[in-house]
């Protein structure tokens, strides 16, 4: 029977650099463990209660002439 609260602990960083003035690639990665009922589960007994996540972004930046929109801030 699981129950709320605590399912796991985690830790991560992540990077981020400026290509451009409007560009940017982005990487990051969390490790961490399930605690708890969740490490407990019959579900995850299967695996590993280990957790790792990675991942990677690109993003593009902009700012917009207010003077150009048709509304009022």
């Amino acid at each position: 029977d699981a129950a709320g609260g605590l399912q796991s602990i985690s830790v991560g960083t992540s990077l981020t650099y400026k290509l451009t003035p409007s560009w940017s690639v982005l990487g990051y990665a969390e490790m961490g463990k399930l605690v708890g009922d969740a490490e407990r589960s019959p579900i995850t007994q299967r695996g590993s209660d280990d957790l790792v996540k990675i991942g990677a972004g690109l993003s593009y930046s902009f700012t917009l002439d207010r003077g150009l929109l048709p509304w009022k801030w």
